[in-house]
């Protein structure tokens, strides 16, 4: 079974009351930063903002689990109780972030289908976050995020290695289909 694939990564249904179930919601959201790992240092600003959000979504949600259940009682608790809105900021940024992932893998799920996958996943991280997260930032930050996109060398590095990789497994007559 593939990550995706796994249901123990999949983001909850939404109950039948609209609610988002905050322990099942925290733990996929979890796995999208090990996923995110898999770039290197490419997406680590991402990664460190979703955990710092997840990290304190799950700090509210430890005083009273039974009370925060879903991340709706989160919100209301500090706007009724007008205390600190770390759950609400914290909801607000974990959300913009998983938008920016969901238009890029969307973008990316929908180019490989067109069979336009590119070597390059500098336009689609570009578009993705001028969808979803530069709206929120201001020029410092939008300067900072360009940095994400020298994955392109990245890119280009791991396919020479695999082009001479498979030359080398072909020559040897190491390449074959057997399944393990």
């Amino acid at each position: 079974m593939t990550f995706f694939g796994d249901s123990t990564y999949l983001f909850p249904a939404i109950t039948d009351q609209g609610h988002i179930e905050v322990v099942q919601l925290l733990h996929a959201s979890r796995y999208i930063v090990k996923f995110l790992e898999g770039f290197g240092t490419t997406f680590s600003p991402i990664r460190s903002d979703i955990t710092g959000n997840i990290e304190k979504l799950q700090t509210k949600y430890d005083t009273d689990p039974a009370t925060f259940s879903h991340l709706e009682a989160m919100f209301l608790d500090e706007q009724e109780n007008k205390t600190t809105n770390y759950a609400g900021i914290s909801g607000l940024w974990l959300k913009r972030a998983l938008e920016f992932i969901y238009v890029f893998l969307s973008g990316y799920l929908e180019e490989h289908k067109a069979g336009k996958a590119s070597q390059s996943l500098h336009p689609l991280i570009q578009k993705s976050y001028d969808e979803t997260l530069s709206q929120y930032h201001g020029w410092l930050v939008q300067k900072l995020f360009s940095f994400i996109n020298d994955l392109q060398v990245y890119l280009d590095s791991l396919s020479s290695n695999l082009e001479v990789f498979k030359s080398l497994l072909i020559e040897y007559n190491l390449e074959n289909n057997d399944k393990v």
